[in-house]
């Protein structure tokens, strides 16, 4: 991807959905303080964003998803015509 290409490898994009859906568990997973802790309100604010931000992120991998699938079936297409214009 050095020439500023997109690699449309559909195993590859499914692979980055998976890496993005484990952030987004992990971002999800994080539990707020405790009650008796008195965290920073600007830490607490950010705290208070992940599963927000973890919803977010689990769609962006949906679309990553949707985009692998399509390539697949895309690429599937090129293949049949162009075997079909070797057999004429």
């Amino acid at each position: 991807m050095s020439d500023g290409s997109l690699d449309m490898d559909p195993e590859g994009l499914l692979h980055v959905a998976f890496g993005v859906d484990s952030v987004a568990h992990r971002l999800g997973a994080v539990e707020p303080p405790a009650a008796d802790e008195n965290p920073p309100a600007s830490i607490v604010a950010w705290l208070d964003e992940l599963p927000r931000l973890a919803g977010e992120l689990h769609q962006v991998a949906d679309v990553i998803r949707t985009v692998a699938g399509s390539v697949s079936v895309t690429e599937g297409e090129i293949w049949a015509r162009f075997a079909r214009s070797g057999e004429g």
